[in-house]
């Protein structure tokens, strides 16, 4: 198993960092702090640190063709302009009053898929949606405790999905996905986590690289796993110095460093953002396209 270690990148002290985007045109990193309520950016070519301050639950964001941000909060989806947001599609009334959404990504297409979660978490009250450019939803899965971690391969034939929480923690799934029309069947589990989810160790974040295998963080585990989703097996492991890993995703211009977000808890600079240098590659992230209208 290949080893790697991370870097200190920034001491961002995030109570709960997360969701991380590497921006190719600014040359730097936008992350959230969760709990804080704020969406940072790193700019790398002057070390500078900036956020905006939101006054309401961010858990995911995603960049648009027009300069703006598509975001999973508290009770919808919503559009920020700068430090304007407003509403672009409201939590369905079929979700319960107390689910939120969490992690989202957009896929090859451009659509923002994104899931909630619903506490308690293992009762499985969660989704996963698609976003379309008409500002609807449609859902894509169920059943679902914590929804986390998204990524699809090159070809966009395959999904997959972190469930972090639920009556089974850490799940890792693999669907088919139909690019045309944002439909994902056919979910079945492609790793065995039941080992590392005894120790405390729960499945986060997630990236995949070109090789088509899979980045996932590990909370509680000081690290990043590299899995392959074929064989389940663990190939890599990149150490980070904080116990409760978030996130992380490629990015550089070569795309082959791994961004790292952390939570507030034990371990040097929790918190912090950390930086992996790898010997394999990653994909530019994908916009949502407000001009669009997908299915």
């Amino acid at each position: 198993m290949k080893e790697y270690q991370a870097e200190l990148l920034y001491d961002a002290k995030c109570v709960l960092g997360e969701d991380p985007i590497y921006d190719d045109v600014r040359e730097g990193l936008y992350w959230l702090d969760i709990t804080k309520n704020r969406i940072y950016f790193l700019d790398f070519n002057t070390g500078q640190c900036m956020y905006n301050q939101l006054d309401r639950q961010i858990g995911s964001i995603v960049q648009t063709d027009r300069g703006k941000f598509l975001a999973g909060m508290d009770n919808g989806v919503y559009l920020i302009d700068g430090l304007q947001y407003a509403p672009y599609c409201l939590m369905p009334e079929s979700e319960p009053s107390y689910a939120r959404f969490n992690d989202g990504k957009c896929d090859p297409a451009g659509r923002f898929v994104v899931g909630t979660q619903a506490e308690p978490n293992e009762k499985g009250l969660g989704h996963l949606f698609s976003v379309s450019a008409n500002e609807s939803y449609h859902v894509i899965s169920d059943g679902i405790g914590c929804s986390n971690g998204l990524a699809w391969t090159q070809d966009g034939r395959t999904m997959y999905h972190v469930d972090t929480l639920g009556k089974t923690p850490s799940r890792i799934y693999a669907f088919d996905y139909d690019l045309v029309t944002g439909q994902a069947t056919n979910r079945r589990e492609i790793i065995d986590y039941t080992p590392l989810a005894q120790k405390g160790i729960l499945a986060d974040g997630m990236d995949i690289d070109c090789n088509g295998n899979i980045w996932i963080a590990e909370w509680g585990g000081y690290g990043i796993g590299c899995w392959n989703p074929h064989t389940g097996e663990k190939i890599g492991h990149v150490s980070v110095p904080v116990e409760k890993v978030s996130s992380c995703v490629f990015g550089g211009k070569d795309y082959r460093t791994l961004y790292i977000t952390t939570a507030a808890g034990k371990g040097n600079y929790a918190g912090a953002l950390f930086m992996a240098q790898l010997d394999v590659s990653g994909f530019p992230a994908v916009k949502y396209y407000e001009n669009t209208a997908h299915q």
